[in-house]
């Protein structure tokens, strides 16, 4: 099954609704999956590069309101 950037989308609102999260690692640029008890802790470890951060170091993929993911999707559908 092959999802359209719509769907995709669709996707990470489903997780996000869930407590989830997908960002991007402040140091290495990795995918790290957070959930609400890790975006509460003082730092969580990169599992990649594994340097210790706070949530806020690390870059959502997307929300709600970002106009660069926004901008994207407009020009897909």
């Amino acid at each position: 099954m092959i999802l359209s950037y719509k769907q995709q989308l669709g996707v990470i609102q489903e997780m996000q609704n869930s407590g989830f999260n997908v960002c991007t690692c402040g140091n290495c640029g990795s995918v790290i999956l957070y959930n609400e008890r890790m975006k509460e802790a003082n730092a969580v470890r990169c599992p990649h590069c594994k340097k210790n951060m706070a949530y806020s170091d690390n870059t959502d993929y997307y929300y709600r309101g970002c106009s660069e993911v926004q901008n994207e999707f407009n020009d897909k559908i």
